[in-house]
C-alpha cells in the first residue's frame, strides 16, 4: 500500500512538472573560433483582472444577450448585474 501511494505521488509530481508554463530555449552557434550562446525564457503569468475589465465584459455580454433575445432595458440591466 505504501509503495503504491509513493508511486502515485511521484506520478502526480511528474505530471504537474511536465505541464509547467515556463518555457526555455537554448541556442548555441559556433562561428569559426567564437561560440555564441543565446538563452530565451518565456514565463506566462495569469492576468489580473480589474474592475474595468469586469465592467466591460458584463456590458458586452448583456448587450449581446439583449440583442439576440430582444430583451428590454430593465432585463438587460439585471443581466449585466449578474455577469458583473
Amino acid at each position: 500500500m505504501k509503495t503504491s501511494l509513493l508511486f502515485l505521488s511521484c506520478a502526480a509530481t511528474l505530471a504537474m512538472a511536465s505541464c509547467s508554463q515556463e518555457k526555455t530555449t537554448d541556442t548555441t552557434t559556433t562561428d569559426g573560433g567564437a561560440v555564441t550562446t543565446t538563452t530565451t525564457t518565456t514565463t506566462t503569468t495569469p492576468a489580473m483582472y480589474t474592475d474595468e475589465a469586469y465592467n466591460s465584459r458584463a456590458d458586452r455580454i448583456a448587450a449581446d444577450m439583449a440583442a439576440k433575445m430582444k430583451l428590454d432595458d430593465a432585463t438587460r440591466t439585471k443581466v449585466r448585474t449578474v455577469y458583473y
